[in-house]
C-alpha cells in the first residue's frame, strides 16, 4: 500500500486511506472461522456478500 500511496500523492491524487481501511476491517470482520471452513448456514454467506457489496458502493 505504501507504494500506491506514494504514486497517488506524486500525481496529485488523494490516497483513499479511510476507504481502504474500512474495506479491510469489514473483510477481516467477515472472516470468522465458520465462514472460512464453510460450516456456516447459507444465510451467513448471503449476509457477508450483501455487506461487502454495500461497502463497495
Amino acid at each position: 500500500m505504501e507504494g500506491f500511496s506514494f504514486v497517488a500523492i506524486r500525481f496529485g491524487f488523494q490516497y483513499p486511506k479511510m476507504r481502504l481501511r474500512n474495506y479491510w476491517e469489514r473483510l477481516l470482520f467477515n472472516q470468522v472461522h465458520d465462514d472460512i471452513d464453510s460450516t456456516s448456514a447459507e444465510a451467513v454467506y448471503q449476509d457477508v456478500a450483501i455487506d461487502l457489496i454495500k461497502r463497495m458502493e
